[in-house]
């Protein structure tokens, strides 16, 4: 079942006892508190974790102007990008340079010297509250109460209650999305074949 904005914050006011509210644009001291901080409390918790439903994937094309020195290229991330996940086909493409770097980011771009176009997945701005699965719309929920609760309730034991439960709704969102996740391929290296007893 999805989710709506309104199912999320009511279930957070729930959770410290405040007054559900119709929407979050209602005049209200809780909605008015809700809309303060639900994009960044959002955008915190789908940037903490690689989270299958916020995964995606895309091929950049090289900007026209390469970077003044240091690399060969420069590509702009995605405007959606919260987080980079993988860099190319596999999790090491990049092999370290003598300055240990496998590239950069500076701003919103990254430089590196690999050719056009550079593949990467990254976690995305998930805007749609009805992508979210159950168990992060409720971690999410217990974050936005435990923000709220100190303003809402005047209690620090309130408040510590509220990022208790956080701490048990954000460990099941994880564990939930790991056993989702397909086993990851384990790219060959001589340390990797060392340890195995292949390496000549």
């Amino acid at each position: 079942m999805p989710f709506s904005q309104v199912d999320i914050c009511n279930k957070a006011l729930t959770k410290i006892g405040s007054q559900r509210i119709v929407a979050i644009t209602d005049d209200t001291k809780a909605a008015k508190s809700l809309r303060a901080i639900w994009d960044m409390q959002r955008d915190v918790e789908l940037a903490a974790h690689p989270w299958s439903f916020a995964m995606t994937r895309v091929q950049l094309p090289a900007l026209l102007t390469a970077p003044d020195y240091g690399w060969a290229r420069s590509f702009q991330l995605p405007a959606d990008c919260l987080r980079i996940v993988e860099v190319g086909e596999n999790w090491t493409l990049y092999l370290p340079s003598e300055a240990g770097e496998f590239f950069q980011i500076e701003g919103t771009k990254i430089l590196c010297d690999e050719s056009s176009p550079l593949r990467m997945r990254y976690i995305k701005q998930v805007t749609n509250t009805g992508e979210f699965p159950a168990l992060f719309a409720e971690a999410l929920a217990c974050r936005l109460a435990a923000e709220l609760a100190l303003d809402s309730t005047d209690s620090q034991s309130d408040r510590k209650s509220a990022w208790d439960e956080y701490a048990v709704a954000i460990s099941q969102a994880r564990r939930a999305n790991a056993i989702e996740k397909p086993p990851q391929r384990i790219v060959e290296d001589e340390w990797t074949l060392a340890m195995r007893g292949w390496a000549g």
